[in-house]
Order: C-alpha cells, then structure tokens, then sequence
C-alpha cells in the first residue's frame, strides 16, 4: 500500500485486515497484521479476532485473545460477552 499508493497504513486499514482474515478463516495472517500494526494495544484489533473466533467458534483461539484483550483494559465488555457466546455456543457453561 505504501510503496504502490504512497498511503501509510492507519489503525483502521489493520483492524479492516484483521476483520476480513479472520471472518475467512485465515487466523494466523489476522495475527501477523495484528502484529504489525502501528497499535498493538487497541481493542479493536482483538475485538474484531475475537469476533471471528465467535463465528468459527474457535474457543482456544478465543481464550487467548480474550486474554490479550484483557491485558490492555480488564473492563473491555465486548470481550467479556464475545467470550460468554463462545463458550455457550459449544455448550460449555462450566469453562472458564
């Protein structure tokens, strides 16, 4: 994008890219561009994999992001709730 368009890639163009590899599945790029992201700590970028891994209803994935998510703000309800669904989805009531 840089070196074709001259455009410096925003948090917003890595949250885009996290959203759509993770949707399709593509975990481990959804991590990579959450690695070079100008900001690793923004919510965004572990709430949109965590979404995905709601959808694929990936628990191990979604255990971690969530506490990567934590990490950066213990308050962050999304997380929380994203977490719950997941869980519920796979009839684990109990995990945690």
């Amino acid at each position: 994008m840089h070196s074709v368009y001259h455009i410096t890639p925003t948090l917003e163009h890595h949250v885009c890219m996290v959203d759509l590899f993770s949707r399709t599945g593509n975990f481990d790029i959804a991590i990579c561009i959450i690695e070079q992201a100008p900001d690793t700590d923004s919510p965004l970028l572990w709430s949109a994999l965590l979404g995905a891994c709601q959808t694929w209803m990936n628990a191990e994935l979604g255990k971690w992001v969530f506490e990567c998510a934590l990490q950066l703000d213990d308050n962050f309800g999304a997380a929380y709730n994203s977490m719950s669904n997941i869980y519920a989805a796979l009839g684990m009531y109990n995990a945690g």
